[in-house]
């Protein structure tokens, strides 16, 4: 049995130790891994920085899965979804895990919009219906 109790990066590899006990909890060494990661390191720091720039994009960014359930807000799209909440289906707060499309819709039907031409009228993260808009 063995928990890893310390990794370290060491340029573009990690050091991992973890102690290695008998059946019966008894200590009876270390184990050391060094893994050559550096592809994985550099994919980390990327995912980091992109990850970094969408939660402090001042636009509105929802991310869904393959079902279309909501699976990201970010701190904009929670600020400008918390002043229409009204008009949600749910309280932003319990928006994950819902789907998205319910959530277009149910913004279409309260502002009047047909919901089945919902889709011809977004352009460029906005809905549009004569001289309003609500972006999402």
């Amino acid at each position: 049995h063995s928990d890893t109790v310390a990794s370290l990066p060491i340029g573009g590899s990690i050091c991992s130790f973890a102690p290695i006990y008998d059946e019966v909890k008894k200590y009876k060494g270390a184990l050391v891994s060094w893994d050559i990661a550096t592809k994985r390191i550099e994919n980390e720091k990327k995912v980091a920085i992109i990850q970094s720039m969408v939660e402090a994009a001042p636009v509105n960014i929802l991310m869904a899965d393959r079902d279309l359930k909501l699976t990201f807000m970010n701190p904009a799209s929670i600020r400008t979804l918390r002043t229409i909440e009204k008009l949600l289906p749910k309280p932003v707060d319990q928006l994950m895990g819902q789907s998205i499309d319910t959530v277009i819709k149910q913004l279409a039907r309260n502002f009047a919009w047909s919901a089945n031409n919902c889709h011809k009228n977004v352009r460029n993260g906005c809905i549009y219906q004569r001289n309003r808009s609500v972006t999402f």
